[in-house]
Formats: C-alpha cells, sequence, structure tokens
C-alpha cells in the first residue's frame, strides 16, 4: 500500500493560471485569462519509432512537440483578454495580427520578496486558430485551438497590488510605465487611486462618457483599444451599458506593458 500520498497535497486546476498579452506587440504585462471554460494542453509529440535488423524490438525517440491549447470560453463584455479574442475571430485576422502570447503560471511555486509576490511560469507565443462560435443556446461561447508558435521559455514572474489579476514577466527596469491617469466621468473603485506599478483597474461611471488621460515618460508611445477595438484616443467615449475595457498600450524602445481598466456604467 502506498503511503506518500497521506500527506502530500492534491495540485488542484487553480494551480495552473493562464495570463494572456493583449495586443499584437510583444508585451512584459499580462491579463489573467478569466470565463475560460477549457485551457487543456495537447503536447502532439513527434516519435521517431525504428527497429534495427540485429534487434528483435523498437526503439522510439521524441524528436519534436507540436504543442496546442484547446480553448473555450462564455463571453463577457468589458474583459481584455475575451475581447481580443473575439475580435480576432469575428475579424478573421491573419498572420503576426492573430499571434499572441500566453504565460502559464505555476501558483503552487508562489514566493513573497522585496513586498512582491514571485511565481515560475512558462512563456510562449501562439498563434490563435478559432473554431466555433454560437454553438450553445445559455449564453455566447467561442472555442478554438491556441497553437504553439516558437519555443517554450521558463520564466519567473511577479505580482504587486492586484491578487494576479496581471503578472509582469520582464526586468524593472525594462517596463515603461504612465507617469499619470486621470479620469473624468468615472472613479475608482479598486484600487482607489492610481498607482504606476498596477496595472489593473475598475471603475465605475453614472455618465454616458468618459474622457481618460495618461501620459508618459520621454521616447514612449501610447496606443488605447476601446472594448477591443483601436481609437486614436480615450477623450469623451461613448460607454456600452454594463462593463467596458479599456486597454492603454505603451511602447518604449520595443518593451511594451500595457494598463488593463474595466469600467461599469451604472443607472
Amino acid at each position: 500500500m502506498g503511503k506518500n500520498l497521506k500527506k502530500a497535497d492534491l495540485v488542484k486546476r487553480t494551480g495552473k493560471i493562464s495570463f494572456f498579452g493583449v495586443g499584437a506587440s510583444v508585451s512584459h504585462t499580462f491579463t489573467r485569462m478569466e470565463g475560460f471554460t477549457e485551457i487543456g494542453t495537447s503536447k502532439n509529440a513527434t516519435e521517431y519509432e525504428r527497429q534495427y535488423v540485429d534487434e528483435d524490438f523498437k526503439r522510439t525517440d521524441v524528436t519534436g512537440y507540436n504543442t496546442s491549447k484547446a480553448y473555450s470560453f462564455d463571453r463577457y463584455k468589458g474583459n481584455a483578454v475575451l475581447d481580443d479574442i473575439v475580435n480576432i475571430t469575428e475579424n478573421e485576422l491573419c498572420g503576426q495580427d492573430a499571434v499572441r502570447e500566453i504565460v502559464t503560471v505555476d501558483m503552487t511555486t508562489v514566493r513573497e520578496g522585496d513586498g512582491k509576490f514571485y511565481a515560475d511560469a512558462y512563456r510562449r507565443q501562439y498563434a490563435i486558430i478559432p473554431d466555433t462560435d454560437g454553438d450553445k443556446t445559455d449564453c455566447m461561447t467561442y472555442s478554438g485551438t491556441f497553437k504553439a508558435r516558437g519555443e517554450l521559455e521558463k520564466i519567473q514572474v511577479s505580482s504587486v497590488t492586484d491578487d494576479w489579476q496581471t503578472c509582469y514577466a520582464g526586468l524593472d527596469t525594462d517596463v515603461p510605465i504612465l507617469s499619470s491617469l486621470e479620469v473624468t466621468g468615472a472613479t475608482f473603485t479598486e484600487p482607489s487611486s492610481f498607482n504606476a506599478s498596477t496595472f489593473y483597474y475598475q471603475m465605475n461611471a453614472k455618465s454616458a462618457n468618459v474622457t481618460i488621460r495618461a501620459t508618459a515618460g520621454s521616447n514612449t508611445t501610447l496606443s488605447y483599444m476601446l472594448n477591443g477595438t483601436s481609437v486614436s484616443s480615450l477623450s469623451n467615449i461613448a460607454l456600452n451599458d454594463g462593463t467596458n475595457s479599456v486597454v492603454i498600450a505603451l511602447n518604449k524602445g520595443g518593451a511594451v506593458s500595457t494598463y488593463s481598466i474595466t469600467i461599469t456604467k451604472t443607472s
């Protein structure tokens, strides 16, 4: 009778959490993938099998991998990750426009140090291959496959103030950050104010239109997305009923970070 499992902790599915690089640029900041009913990995190993003339048995070696992740999610409005995948699906984007990075974090390795939480993770580029949508009557659903597009990179990620709603993968000196974030027509709820090292915000708005002004340091360009669509600015933007997703992407010499904002329009 085995005895080691008596004191062993079973690792739950929530012990592996995936984070998504919103937008087509390489990013250092990744957003938690929520609303997914499936993110299962298939290694699809390539085998070399042969039998030598002087042996009665076969030999097998693994010569490569064609890793993929099957995905399925329930559609929620105002979620930056889901908005991005829906945009790729419904606009039938191709090539580099349909490539994103995914970071898979092993939450069993989380540790604390220097006021941050750290964990071991794997990072890889994937091509998003949409398959079906709208095949359930309960809610709008989408499914497809993330297919590997390069090597698997073992990294360390960190999370500071948002309880793993985002994670940061890169050196602290790499990340471009906002100097200020001012909002008219909405109020900060979580956190209650702007902090340059916080990359995820929740806000409430009673007005139909909101203006967001973001500034960054020199040699940094800013781009914006509203509910999955690129916009030229965040001045006097019209909100949908319910939740709205705003993404501010910063690029400084090829180093990219993103600030995600969820705005809930209330009556």
